[in-house]
């Protein structure tokens, strides 16, 4: 019986190797490594298989696979980290300033980037702002590549479509948009960025603003300052570049002497009583020009008034009844106060040096006047024709 027994055991330890065998044959030998986790799988599912390592236990085999994987996946993580950073290094700048943060979207490439003094302004509450120098290389860059930006001003996105035919400022969100313009050159060929598009290129021009512009509106409360009943008819903005690169020129001259220190401007009106204004605007040289002066309070110069309606005494008339003034941007300088002095020829010297002050100031029926004895200091922006009621 008990030789029986035995035989039996035997015969059924032979049938559960040989179970064994064929489990293994299923698995690719390539795969089949002593104390492996296909091992420890194939010796669970057929019980009594023996392992190569019989101290370690099925569950602890598993829980060593769930280690390795948790390994292998944290490494995988990180390689990804690193190629998605890499990514966005090469995709994406953020730009910091004291006003703005942009975050471009798009690939920017700066070896592109073109060398010229180029400068970039986006229009904002009626008036031109220029983008910090960062920003402006990467608009150029777009722009050479005629590519789409996106990027962040402050935590709102916009969008600029450099292949389109008018260049404009998106807010992704509501749609809105803002004009974008480009300038290119050195800073003394720059034409204002209020200077219509088709000016570019010629030399000079007439733009006739619009009674709800904001430059119509900022002559409009320069001149109800001091006047009362008025109504104006026509803005003109003068666009002359010869004058305004004179204008320019004496701007650089007056900081030069002043050692970097740029000059003072005003906002100032001018009559011409009975010349034709038009002769200022669109003269090709100096615009204002001493040479046709008048002698007045202070000598030979060019006069300004601060207050409208003391110039309004000396507008021009035209036929129709209407009055017509210049509003000039005047380079002010260090001024000097003096009293009427009709053999004035040019301002005073400084005390103790040989350098003259720039602009002779006084004062006229209530009003701060201005007088200048160069030409180029004064720039003509608008022809303000008007009717006093």
């Amino acid at each position: 019986k008990e030789a029986v027994e035995i035989r039996q055991s035997k015969r059924d330890h032979d049938e559960q190797t040989q179970q064994g065998g064929k489990e293994l044959a299923a698995v690719p030998k390539s795969r089949i490594i002593p104390g492996s986790l296909e091992v420890a799988d194939i010796a669970h599912s057929i019980g009594n298989f023996p392992i190569t390592n019989p101290t370690v236990s099925y569950a602890t085999t598993r829980k060593r696979k769930r280690e390795v994987e948790e390994q292998d996946r944290q490494i995988s993580t990180k390689h990804a980290k690193k190629a998605e950073k890499r990514t966005t290094e090469t995709e994406q700048q953020l730009i910091k300033s004291e006003d703005c943060e942009v975050e471009c979207l798009s690939n920017i490439d700066a070896a592109k980037l073109s060398k010229k003094n180029v400068d970039w302004f986006h229009r904002v509450n009626g008036e031109w702002k220029l983008y910090p120098s960062k920003v402006r290389k990467i608009l150029e860059c777009n722009y050479v590549q005629g590519a789409k930006v996106k990027f962040a001003l402050g935590n709102k996105e916009y969008e600029i479509d450099f292949s389109a035919p008018l260049l404009k400022q998106v807010n992704i969100e509501t749609q809105s948009c803002r004009k974008v313009r480009r300038q290119e050159g050195n800073n003394i060929n720059h034409t204002p960025c209020s200077w219509s598009e088709h000016q570019i290129g010629k030399n000079f021009n007439y733009d006739t603003l619009s009674p709800y512009s904001v430059e119509w509106k900022h002559v409009e409360n320069l001149m109800s300052k001091t006047m009362q009943s008025f109504q104006i008819k026509e803005i003109k903005q003068i666009q002359n570049i010869s004058v305004w690169n004179f204008f320019l020129f004496q701007k650089e001259e007056m900081a030069r002497r002043s050692r970097g220190v740029q000059p003072k401007s005003a906002h100032v009106w001018h009559g011409t009583k009975l010349t034709d204004p038009t002769k200022i605007c669109e003269d090709a040289n100096n615009g204002f020009n001493v040479q046709y002066s008048r002698m007045g309070q202070w000598g030979t110069g060019i006069y300004f008034a601060e207050d409208a309606k003391y110039s309004d005494s000396y507008a021009f008339r035209n036929s129709d009844g209407s009055k017509v003034m210049i509003l000039a941007e005047l380079l002010t300088g260090d001024e000097i106060d003096l009293n009427p002095d009709m053999s004035l020829k040019e301002p005073p010297k400084k005390a103790g040096r040989e350098i003259r002050y720039d602009t002779v100031t006084g004062k006229r029926k209530g009003s701060k006047v201005y007088i200048v004895y160069d030409n180029g200091r004064a720039y003509p922006q608008y022809l303000v024709t008007y009717k006093t009621l």
